[in-house]
């Protein structure tokens, strides 16, 4: 990238980095595992899908009253967000 562009690249990171941390819960630990604690939005839903971490991919769906998480197509959680 040019040097002129590449604030664009680092506002698009902190973008998707907005997304994945805050919205979607997601918080890698040191142990290489990640833990999810997704905030619902008020309105709407939000959908992730093929996130890929560690050779998995992840796929989140989420909404205020429902939240599915997949790993490799395997259903990990299917119910209500927890707090």
């Amino acid at each position: 990238h040019p040097a002129h562009k590449r604030a664009n690249v680092v506002a698009g990171l902190a973008g998707a980095e907005t997304i994945l941390y805050f919205l979607a819960g997601m918080q890698p630990q040191l142990d290489g595992s990640l833990r999810l604690n997704p905030q619902p939005p008020k309105v709407g839903s939000i959908s992730l899908k093929g996130f890929r971490l560690h050779g998995q991919t992840i796929n989140l769906q989420l909404d205020r009253k429902m939240c599915r998480v997949t790993v490799n197509g395997k259903v990990v959680y299917n119910g209500p967000p927890k707090p």
